[in-house]
């Protein structure tokens, strides 16, 4: 397997070199495509791709200026702006990668596996590699590398001494998989639970199945679950065009059959059949789903070559992934982005870039353990990601652990680098002080349990959390974003803290996924935002009386009454400038604004004073409601005639009338900018049946205390509810005061413990609240209990907590309190 050049690129796929001839030969040793990250060291060469919203060539400047040299374009570069730089132009730089990663698979000699399906893929890739581990040298794809993009950097990433690659296969449009097959040329499969994830794509489930199954040639063995959601008539029809479910050429047709038990500690017992041969395993897994991919892994490890007794023996090495790295910012003075799960060469460098947008605090440090799988290559890699990382945040913010980092360091006399042998030995030399003011990142493989360290970094440690996906509410964005006519701008709502989730958590997420503004409810909201490093153009939308502030702070304040447009022509601008000023019409919500009436008279005013108009708008009252529709195109048709009489002044004012049912709903009125709200926290103000948002938050707690009673037992205060039966009861430590409404006590409402529904008792206390789990099969102090999001299959929506409550889903989101410890999630 060669290394490559761009001239040697050049020559066997055409295209054509333009720039600095001597770097034309420079070996490539690094891929990057986003010009934020890190660049590794020399070598590295910068992928000028296309995006929905960016495209990579013009962020060709940024990344010359990170140190890249080589580049790969599909347009024509002027390169007397980069004298020392070589470029190589082709007509799609995303095909040519596919074909140099098609074209470097084929020189691999190795057993090459192929994973696919809806969900499960990571986990059943990152089992099947602690399973093969001590029998192979295993590559796998890098975190979850499973797209276009992503799988053509997997198979670059393959090398001669490689044994057995772990492929993971992603699509969401009919075509893709083609692609991807001819890159992975897999000679081995894994087709894991096949969901509802991405059926957007497709037209029905035949045509979902049928291009899933298209990453397996016909003579290629594929691992299915006989006994689980994976395996329909469907999916059997499709492999029946093969020899079996699971075929192994060497010795025949293969049946896969299973017995599962549960036991009560989490744990699946499991006993296969394969091909005659049993394999009996435990593992610490929960929940139907990780037992579907545990049966999976356990016997595609036996097929590829461990013995029954390997299996048995590594099964217990097993442990359930959290494949999101959590940002924890409960502790003013340390911010931590946590991710003690995982830990490859490519995520590192991921996580690295990401630490280093974080502006909340003045320094950034890194807690990182020994990186697992890198068979007879780790030495090595140690060394090198010593010296990158040292440049890219200082030797002295690097605490390394384990003895590889150890070794490394020692041989490279990084002296400032601090090293531990272990993380016993790293925990007993913990000073708090290290990292007051800092941004930690805290990341490392699974075996070093480097969780044990992130109390030691918290302000509070409690067992009930609001986690906060991120990633969902990027989805969100995109999604609400997909019916508006192209280049419509997005103004983010994050008042009240963001809908109680969390403003600048939610906008470092956001801004680069691209929106124009951030909104605001008062000026002391944009404060903390600016305060947190956020540097978006932000709206201010109550700045009444503080228009000096919104000055000071780079705010955008909207006028809505004729006192403000008085304090804003009295405003000195050379002392208070501000960028701009929006202007709020009322037509219709009786709430704020000037009447559209008045348009030409506030322009008019207002033109006495230098500071532009940058937006109209208005909000409408009923767009949700179809019911309502008159009344909203007739508040359409009066904010166009204010907004008309505004842009006769200010030609340049954008205007925005949407709300994110507004955008659902009236795409087509959707002027420069539409203003989303509660859509992008996964709301849907139609109601839930249709949506295709994602709530992006979940409500979690445990059980801390269980007690059986006797019937004639009364529950909490007021002896409100007296048990009809003996009960088991377990106490939650989640009340009122943490955001559970009172009124859902009395088996109004149930939580979900163990994928299962458990009412809530009696009535909430501040503090606590009780459930029955009398039919639920072992319980545990200590069980997750979850309020509102995703546990196992099962899955409970906000909206179910409001309706049992009788108020609405933002109103219980927003009253979340701050003692509840907020836990954000992101790929």
């Amino acid at each position: 397997m060669t290394s490559y050049s761009l001239a040697g690129l050049q020559a066997q796929f055409g295209g054509h070199l333009s720039g600095h001839p001597p770097a034309f030969d420079g070996p490539i040793e690094h891929w990057l495509y986003d010009s934020r990250h890190q660049v590794p060291g020399p070598g590295a060469v910068f992928l000028a791709l296309p995006g929905p919203h960016r495209d990579g060539h013009g962020f060709i400047g940024q990344a010359y200026q990170k140190g890249v040299r080589l580049f790969w374009v599909a347009q024509p570069i002027a390169t007397d702006a980069y004298p020392d730089a070589a470029f190589w132009q082709v007509p799609d730089v995303l095909a040519a990668l596919q074909r140099l990663a098609a074209h470097h698979r084929a020189q691999f000699q190795g057993t090459v596996v192929g994973i696919t399906g809806s969900n499960g893929k990571t986990t059943v890739k990152e089992w099947l590699t602690t399973l093969l581990e001590g029998q192979f040298d295993v590559y796998k794809s890098p975190r979850s590398y499973n797209s276009q993009l992503g799988v053509a950097l997997a198979l670059l990433g393959l090398r001669p001494h490689h044994q057995v690659a772990l492929i993971e296969c992603g699509i969401s449009q009919v075509g893709e998989m083609a692609r991807l097959a001819a890159m992975v040329q897999p000679s081995f499969g894994v087709l894991t639970h096949l969901g509802d994830a991405h059926a957007n794509g497709f037209a029905d489930g035949a045509e979902k199945v049928a291009e899933k199954l298209a990453l397996f040639p016909p003579d290629c063995p594929v691992v299915s679950f006989r006994h689980g959601a994976t395996y329909t008539p469907l999916v059997e029809r499709h492999l029946a065009q093969r020899t079996a479910p699971v075929v192994a050429p060497s010795v025949g047709t293969l049946q896969l059959t299973s017995a599962l038990y549960q036991s009560t500690t989490g744990s699946w017992e499991v006993t296969l059949e394969v091909g005659g041969t049993p394999i009996a395993a435990t593992a610490p897994i929960a929940g139907e789903a990780g037992c579907e991919n545990l049966v999976l892994a356990l016997a595609s490890a036996h097929l590829l070559g461990l013995r029954p007794e390997q299996v048995s023996q590594r099964s217990g090495l097993l442990r359930p992934l959290e494949l999101r790295t959590q940002l924890l910012t409960d502790n003013p003075e340390v911010v931590v982005l946590a991710d003690a799960y995982n830990a490859d060469i490519d995520s590192i460098r991921n996580a690295v870039a990401l630490l280093l947008t974080q502006r909340q605090l003045p320094t950034r440090r890194l807690i990182l353990s020994d990186i697992e799988h890198l068979g007879r290559d780790s030495a090595e890699l140690h060394a090198k990601l010593v010296r990158e990382l040292s440049q890219a945040l200082g030797a002295e913010h690097l605490e390394l652990i384990g003895p590889q980092f150890t070794a490394a360091a020692a041989a490279l006399g990084a002296t400032e680098v601090q090293v531990y042998p272990s993380v016993a030995a790293y925990l007993a030399r913990f000073e708090y002080h290290r990292y007051r003011g800092a941004v930690v990142l805290v990341k490392g493989a699974r075996r070093f349990e480097l969780e044990q360290i992130l109390p030691r970094l918290a302000r509070h440690s409690g067992p009930t959390v609001l986690q906060i996906n991120l990633n969902a509410a990027i989805e969100n964005l995109r999604t609400l974003q997909a019916p508006l006519p192209p280049g419509t701008g997005t103004v983010v709502m994050l008042k009240a803290g963001a809908y109680g989730t969390g403003a600048w958590q939610l906008a470092q997420a956001l801004v680069p996924a691209g929106v124009a503004y951030l909104g605001v409810a008062q000026p002391y909201e944009g404060i903390e935002l600016r305060e947190r490093g956020i540097t978006a153009p932000i709206l201010v939308l109550y700045p009444d009386p503080t228009l000096q502030q919104c000055a000071s702070y780079d705010l955008e304040p909207v006028i809505s009454g004729w006192a403000q447009v008085e304090a804003l022509v009295a405003l000195d601008p050379a002392t208070y400038p501000l960028a701009g000023v929006h202007l709020e019409f009322d037509t219709g919500m009786a709430r704020l604004g000037f009447s559209p009436a008045e348009a030409a008279a506030v322009t008019a005013r207002l033109a006495q004073q230098p500071v532009p108009v940058a937006t109209c708008f208005t909000h409408l009252a009923a767009s949700e409601d179809p019911a309502q529709d008159a009344f909203t195109r007739s508040q359409l048709s009066a904010f166009a005639a204010a907004a008309a009489q505004v842009r006769l002044r200010y030609p340049g004012c954008k205007r925005h009338a949407l709300n994110t049912g507004g955008a659902l709903r009236f795409p087509e009125a959707a002027y420069e900018l539409v203003r989303l709200g509660i859509g992008l926290y996964g709301i849907d103000p139609r109601g839930p049946a249709t949506s295709q948002l994602r709530e992006i938050g979940s409500l979690r707690t445990v059980v801390a205390q269980l007690h059986t009673y006797p019937a004639g037992t009364s529950v909490g205060y007021g002896r409100a509810e007296v048990l009809q039966a003996e009960a088991r009861i377990a106490t939650l430590p989640l009340g009122y005061a943490d955001g559970l409404p009172r009124s859902v006590g009395e088996r109004r409402f149930s939580v979900l413990i163990r994928g299962q529904r458990a009412p809530i008792v009696g009535r909430v206390c501040m503090d606590v609240c009780m459930a029955e789990v009398t039919h639920i099969a072992g319980v545990a102090e200590g069980d997750e209990a979850v309020v509102f999001g995703a546990q196992g299959t099962e899955v409970q929506s906000i909206e179910a907590l409001a309706q049992a409550s009788g108020t609405i889903a933002y109103e219980v989101l927003a009253r979340i309190p701050a003692r509840v410890r907020r836990v954000y999630l992101r790929e």
